[in-house]
């Protein structure tokens, strides 16, 4: 079984004496979908999700274009970004790399 990475950049952080104040829905959305994918769907399974605040991580995300938070990430391809990710199709993309 192979190891699955997703990595979602979200609406904070800072650079270049920027900071991000305000908040962003569909990235509290995305965190909620992603703690609960890993609890009830990977548990125990070797998937690893990291989240990053987009500004300080930006060179990184525009990297996998990602230019819009939140930006997910699924072992170093673009899932998406700027929406609420789809549980559904997430959940059988992490599925179908651990299988393969």
């Amino acid at each position: 079984m192979k190891i699955v990475n997703i990595t979602m950049y979200r609406w904070a952080g800072s650079k270049f004496g920027i900071k991000i104040k305000n908040e962003c829905e569909e990235c509290e959305i995305n965190t909620g979908i992603l703690d609960d994918i890993k609890q009830k769907e990977f548990l125990g399974k070797p998937v690893i999700i990291e989240k990053k605040p987009w500004l300080t991580h930006l060179w990184e995300s525009l990297w996998y274009g990602g230019w819009h938070a939140p930006v997910v990430i699924v072992n170093g391809k673009l899932f998406s970004q700027g929406v609420v990710v789809d549980r559904d199709k997430l959940v059988q993309r992490v599925l179908k790399i651990l299988n393969e």
